[in-house]
């Protein structure tokens, strides 16, 4: 049976991953906003948007930071639900072991 103490501590831990997870959410779009608005109007304001090298490298660049917020999104998710999966289990009284190998 699964004390109501144990479900209150839970729930605390959860909502501070979900928390957690909708921070870098928010955090990841307002940066991809910018991103795409400096991509979009900066660059070509300042007259970089022609054709050459420089150009094909600025495009590499976005792509590069877009792909890399999308990676840490990816990670922070599956980090935050290993460990509300933690808390779950837990809270029913079953210890996950999330040592990866690691001597404790």
């Amino acid at each position: 049976m699964v004390q109501a103490n144990n479900l209150l501590s839970a729930a605390k831990q959860i909502g501070l991953y979900v928390m957690i997870t909708l921070g870098v959410y928010l955090g990841a779009i307002v940066a991809l906003i910018v991103a795409g608005f400096v991509e979009e109007d900066v660059i070509t304001a300042l007259g970089l948007n022609s054709s050459g090298t420089a150009v094909t490298n600025i495009g590499t660049l976005f792509t590069a930071f877009y792909a890399a917020v999308v990676t840490i999104t990816g990670i922070v998710t599956v980090i935050t639900g290993l460990l509300t999966l933690n808390v779950v289990l837990q809270a029913f009284g079953i210890k996950l072991n999330l040592n990866m190998g690691g001597r404790v």
